[in-house]
């Protein structure tokens, strides 16, 4: 009799796992338009060029060269255009009965995500990077990665982050801030113009 419980729990937790999975579903990535040269790397194959109608996937690396950019359309509208000499991997793009879910690692570069919220579902949209975690409540923003910092603009919304240590900061249109590796969160900040901000601190 105990076995034959067990055996029912296990079975019923492996129907749940099922039906868990089956109400996650993935979402198309296509590449919208390309300027310049660009690589992408799909699963173990290896780096080819980036064309236009291109249909990309979770565990895809994209690499964009010096002079070049490129624009994802991702299926619930969200757009993210790849500046140039940016390696971005996206790690995640599923939607669910909740919310679309979407991770994109940044390892170093630029990427401006406009992030659609007008669908019957929530948007679970997170930028990773190798000093934050940010995660796009509003609508649009852009991340610049380099070396051992990360800069976060907001250009419309609000926007949230926090660093490796775990500490937050959120931000509204028109403010940024620095998330640098071993350091406090300098933020957030307003903009004066495109690439100039002022601490408000």
């Amino acid at each position: 009799k105990q076995m034959k419980k067990y055996s029912a729990g296990i079975v019923l937790s492996l129907l749940l796992v099922s039906f868990s999975l089956a109400k996650s579903y993935a979402l198309d990535i296509v590449v919208d338009q390309v300027t310049g040269d660009a690589e992408v790397k799909q699963g173990n194959a290896d780096w080819t060029t980036v064309t236009a109608g291109m249909k990309l996937s979770p565990g895809d690396q994209v690499s964009t060269g010096f002079d070049s950019k490129l624009i994802l359309k991702f299926e619930d509208n969200s757009m993210v255009t790849v500046k140039p000499l940016t390696q971005l991997t996206i790690d995640r793009f599923l939607k669910d009965e909740t919310a679309v879910h979407t991770d994109l690692a940044v390892k170093i570069g630029t990427v401006r995500a406009k992030v659609d919220h007008t669908g019957d579902l929530a948007s679970d949209f997170v930028i990773i990077t190798p000093t934050s975690v940010v995660s796009v409540r509003g609508t649009e923003e852009e991340v610049r990665v380099a070396e051992k910092v990360t800069e976060v603009d907001v250009i419309h919304g609000r926007v949230g982050a926090e660093n490796e240590r775990g500490q937050p900061t959120s931000m509204s249109k028109g403010q940024g801030a620095d998330l640098e590796e071993g350091k406090q969160i300098v933020g957030p900040v307003e903009k004066l113009v495109e690439g100039s901000r002022t601490d408000t601190l």
